[in-house]
């Protein structure tokens, strides 16, 4: 994987990026914490079905239910 910042390795970039877009979350960010969690897709190899209710969560609010569902599904599998 390439980092998006050259200064810091991998592993941090991913956890702060998850980070962050928990914090989009926690600010009713909806759109802004989806953009930043797919980014923090390219970091990871496995997602949690905690995180795929994350997903699921924040395209239900921006009015996704197609992506929705399908993310709550991963998530209860």
């Amino acid at each position: 994987f390439l980092a998006l910042s050259p200064a810091i390795d991998v592993a941090t970039e991913k956890q702060t990026l998850l980070t962050v877009a928990q914090l989009y979350q926690a600010t009713e960010n909806p759109r802004k914490a989806l953009e930043t969690m797919n980014k923090w897709l390219d970091f990871v190899d496995e997602v949690k079905p905690e995180q795929y209710q994350t997903f699921a969560s924040l395209y239900y609010q921006t009015d996704d239910k197609k992506n929705a569902l399908l993310n709550i599904n991963e998530a209860v599998r």
